[in-house]
């Protein structure tokens, strides 16, 4: 049997991965049980201490708990990451760097001058990375960027969020991920702002549903699904006896044009 130990089971994003590790385990004749963190890295570590005691080996989705612990748990049982790169344990991270510089792109030639990133949550090791690629992105392209920290990754913290970016005078948006990007595209529509000819949003992971909203959502698409047959092969390999150094490997992610972008209003 194999954990699987996700950071929110309410977010559709990890449905794909859920769905891929367990076609993997099947395969070699394992299960997969199914753990949920709730946001918390106290909640996290007290799951996985309890899985870790009656899985072969756990795959941690988008961990919030301290490098530290999670190296303490890779010395009982084979452990494997996805979304975090984890010094001496084997990870899989979705590389932001190829999609976000494909939306910098398309929005600094259709005339967008600033760029707000709507953040994950502060324990996010993921986030971080994704600020780390907007703000890179907008240098090379000369553009603005700012980030506006959220209070939670889910719609409702995209809601909150309609307010500061509207101050903020931006004319484009990528979210964290694409339930920030359907929450804030629905608040601000309800004020009035029409999307994307007042302002152009961008979410992250392309999930089931994102062609659903009106107008459909752009987003960056990360290979989760893969993410979950990666990991749970690594581990199932160490399982056979298969030596390797601890290695992160990474996957690509791309740009999915939808509705939601277009030209900046000074470029309409």
């Amino acid at each position: 049997m194999l954990g699987l130990l996700v950071s929110d089971i309410t977010n559709p994003s990890f449905f794909g991965i859920l769905r891929e590790a367990g076609r993997v385990a099947t395969q070699q004749q394992y299960s997969v049980v199914l753990g949920n963190a709730a946001e918390s890295a106290a909640t996290e570590l007290s799951a996985a201490r309890r899985l870790i005691k009656t899985v072969d080996g756990l795959i941690l989705v988008s961990p919030r708990m301290s490098e530290s612990n999670l190296q303490l748990l890779a010395a009982t049982k084979k452990v494997v990451a996805i979304n975090r790169e984890v010094s001496g344990i084997d990870c899989v991270v979705p590389d932001p760097g190829r999609g976000v510089s494909q939306a910098v792109r398309f929005l600094a030639g259709n005339g967008h001058q600033k760029i707000v990133f709507a953040a994950g949550p502060e324990m996010s090791w993921m986030s971080a990375r994704r600020w780390d690629a907007v703000s890179d992105a907008c240098e090379w392209c000369h553009v603005t960027a700012e980030r506006i920290e959220s209070t939670s990754p889910t719609i409702d913290g995209g809601r909150k969020l309609a307010r500061t970016i509207k101050a903020s005078g931006a004319t484009a948006v990528i979210t964290h991920n694409d339930l920030m990007a359907i929450g804030l595209m629905h608040e601000l529509q309800g004020a009035g702002m029409a999307v994307p000819e007042a302002i152009s949003i961008v979410g992250f992971d392309d999930i089931f549903g994102a062609d659903f909203t009106t107008p459909s959502l752009s987003s960056i698409r990360s290979p989760l699904g893969e993410c979950g047959s990666l990991a749970a092969g690594l581990i199932l390999n160490s399982f056979a006896g298969t030596p390797h150094d601890p290695q992160s490997v990474m996957v690509d992610t791309e740009l999915v044009i939808r509705g939601s972008a277009g030209p900046a209003r000074s470029a309409s």
